[in-house]
């Protein structure tokens, strides 16, 4: 992604009073690339970044097309951001600039040249030129659906028509299993991404749609081919190299890892509530946490889900066990002398918390197996808060 100023180097590029006869024509000399940029350091630059480059030494043109952009200086730009209303653009740059800026975050730029006809290459270089005007260049941004990466796809795929073969067949893969694998070794980030996506990251691939992922454009586009008169083909990439290479090593592995903490809490519970049994007593504060933070995050999630238009988070199954009315319950369990009906409902819970973990493995989500200590504390806690009421 880059920052609200490319829209000013996207204007030194497209006039402004948009007269097409200003703008450099296409040489035979001219290329078409389609660029891909490896993972980052940054959150939102683990899946890497697709462009497409348009280089011409006669008109001396060298401009990137990025579909990657957004405007910071939107109205109300985080609340949109939150609620999966912010739009992204598309914004056009120097080749020298674009390069530059992945070689300072020493991410890798790898050019795919299509070997493409000039009629070919004038059509989607006017279509682009076309969707960078300031009318056309805004799209509602979606990471599974709609993204720097599914752009750059569907320009060459809808400006090459039938004469692009490009091969499709089904993978054996969900769109979670094809993003978590580029954060393996960051565990507390692998479990918070597995928390805030729901039932659509776990629906099965085709190698179309996985090419949200630019490294699967690069992919498809390396197995993809032109049709050539007598029914003869020849290959879309007339050549593949690195611009820059930067072979990340990747993250180191933590020693503490979730599993880790959430079971010494685990421990940690199941010594207190033994206690608790012991000697008559009940810590309530414990209980107040484990509701109050249960609670307030399974609210969180149902927000996501109804407030906002992120796809990937409708439909998430882990407000089952984050249930959204344990923040109400947490401020009647710390009472001294609690209502009848708290009992009743740390009954009740503690079925559907035994229920859930059978039903766990045969849900159409993945819920994280890293969770389950946290699940069996609110099980105990249950147990305990049923236990130490009395008729």
């Amino acid at each position: 992604m880059k920052k609200s100023f490319l829209l000013i180097t996207a204007l030194i590029f497209i006039v402004s009073h948009q007269l097409w006869s200003q703008i450099p024509q296409l040489s035979d000399k001219s290329e078409i690339s389609v660029l891909t940029i490896g993972p980052g350091d940054e959150l939102y630059s683990k899946f890497g970044h697709s462009a497409i480059r348009v280089k011409d030494p006669v008109s001396r043109i060298d401009w990137v097309f990025n579909y990657g952009t957004f405007d910071f200086n939107t109205p109300h730009f985080y609340l949109k951001f939150i609620r999966g209303k912010l739009n992204y653009m598309l914004s056009v740059q120097s080749f020298r600039g674009f390069y530059y800026e992945y070689k300072a975050e020493k991410r890798s730029v790898y050019e795919q040249v299509l070997d493409l006809s000039y009629d070919q290459k004038k059509k989607i270089f006017d279509f682009l030129l076309w969707n960078a005007q300031p009318e056309n260049r805004y799209y509602l941004y979606d990471f599974l659906y709609d993204n720097c990466a599914t752009r750059v796809r569907d320009v060459i795929k809808n400006q090459l028509g039938d004469s692009l073969i490009m091969p499709n067949h089904p993978l054996n893969l969900t769109f979670r299993k094809a993003f978590l694998s580029y954060v393996d070794n960051q565990p507390w980030l692998k479990i918070g991404i597995n928390l805030l996506n729901g039932m659509e990251a776990d629906k099965k691939l085709d190698l179309y749609h996985a090419m949200f992922l630019p490294d699967y454009v690069d992919t498809v586009m390396s197995i993809s081919s032109l049709k050539m008169p007598g029914n003869n083909k020849k290959p879309l990439v007339k050549e593949g190299h690195y611009i820059y290479r930067f072979d990340r090593n990747g993250s180191k592995n933590p020693w503490i890892k979730p599993w880790l903490v959430f079971g010494l809490l685990l421990l940690l519970v199941i010594w207190v509530s033994v206690w608790e049994y012991r000697h008559l007593s009940r810590k309530k504060w414990i209980d107040f946490l484990t509701f109050f933070i249960t609670g307030l995050a399974g609210t969180i999630l149902l927000g996501l889900w109804l407030l906002t238009d992120h796809l990937v988070a409708k439909n998430n199954l882990n407000i089952l066990w984050l249930f959204p009315l344990h923040l109400i319950y947490a401020f009647f369990v710390i009472k001294e002398k609690p209502a009848q009906w708290v009992k009743l409902y740390a009954n009740i819970m503690r079925y559907y918390y035994l229920l859930f973990l059978v039903a766990m493995p045969f849900l159409p989500q993945y819920i994280d197996y890293n969770f389950i200590p946290i699940i069996l504390i609110i099980l105990i806690r249950l147990q305990v808060i049923k236990s130490s009421i009395k008729q």
